[in-house]
């Protein structure tokens, strides 16, 4: 995606947006959204968007709050997944876009299950990778209670990195230790999630100390490092991109209202792609909450071969898979 051609709207929020847009070529074709998660920028879908505007297909990829070409605010208050979903909703009102498919990766799959929840009349499909659906919790659960109920729900603490990511001073830590926190970020084997990331305050002592591991995934060059580097440190650092973990942690994406029997419109196809290699966003995690929303009829599962970043190291067979589950959603 040509960096140069992005688009801009200052949302009713205040907030200006960067997003890549790209009108279909061929007009019985949609849109897909694209909402990518941490710590990352639209250019991490740039495989899926080559694929599918070759195709026909039309896209409009965001940097999300936080990230890229888009404001970063400070105050974590800001990036409430609903608020969120409605400045996406703001650019698509902006481009003339009634409905879309959404394809959301880690953190945006926030944003896509509020869309779903919020604007269901927005969306012909959805498509969750790694995470799944991600319910808006019922009320608030301190930290040190989800990682006790994780260990025992899968014998692991799954979001033990967050006693880093939350914390006060934590982005400054980041910050100092780029290059720490990118090697168990985007390790070169999978399994480093489960030492680094998912065990209680592993990712912070890790990253304090500004250990290395020094080694590259397949799918990445040193210049393709380079450059994902840049595009968060560049441009503010990690302290707006932490803010995502903050209020979800401080209980600001609950929804006391939402009925606990809630069911997303039984016409939205779903597709849920799980990474069975990921050692935080567990399939199991993933499908039990996709699941309990997502009429069966509805629900498309497959499974990738990979760690967490689905998109860079099965980019082909997720394309692939995503291809043949749009087809049916458009041939409808």
């Amino acid at each position: 995606m040509d960096p140069t051609a992005y688009d801009f709207l200052k949302t009713p929020r205040g907030y200006t947006y960067g997003y890549y847009h790209q009108v279909p070529s061929k007009k019985s074709l949609p849109h897909i959204l694209f909402l990518h998660g941490f710590p990352s920028t639209s250019q991490d879908w740039s495989s899926q968007v080559a694929h599918f505007t070759k195709l026909g297909y039309g896209v409009v990829v965001p940097d999300l709050l936080g990230y890229g070409k888009t404001d970063k605010p400070t105050d974590y208050k800001k990036y409430k997944s609903a608020d969120m979903a409605g400045d996406v909703v703001a650019i698509l009102d902006k481009e003339g876009l009634d409905k879309v498919i959404v394809v959301a990766h880690d953190w945006g799959c926030s944003v896509a299950s509020r869309l779903a929840d919020l604007h269901p009349r927005r969306l012909l499909a959805a498509a969750f990778l790694a995470v799944g659906y991600w319910p808006a919790p019922s009320k608030h659960i301190p930290l040190e209670d989800m990682l006790q109920q994780f260990q025992q729900a899968y014998g692991t603490d799954v979001l033990g990195y967050w006693t880093l990511f939350t914390a006060d001073e934590g982005y400054k830590i980041m910050d100092a230790n780029a290059n720490s926190l990118y090697d168990i970020m985007f390790p070169a084997k999978p399994e480093i999630w489960g030492m680094h990331l998912a065990p209680k305050d592993a990712a912070k002592n890790f990253v304090t100390s500004n250990e290395r591991l020094n080694a590259l995934p397949s799918f990445w060059t040193d210049q393709a490092r380079r450059l994902h580097h840049d595009n968060i440190m560049l441009h503010g650092g990690f302290q707006a991109p932490t803010n995502w973990y903050k209020v979800h942690a401080a209980g600001l994406n609950a929804n006391p209202d939402q009925d606990p029997k809630h069911k997303l419109d039984f016409r939205l196809p779903v597709f849920f792609g799980a990474a069975l290699q990921d050692y935080v966003c567990l399939k199991a995690m993933g499908e039990t909450n996709t699941r309990k929303v997502v009429d069966e009829k509805q629900l498309t599962i497959r499974d990738f071969d990979t760690g967490h970043w689905i998109m860079q190291q099965a980019s082909d067979e997720l394309n692939q898979e995503l291809g043949a589950f749009f087809e049916g959603v458009v041939s409808k």
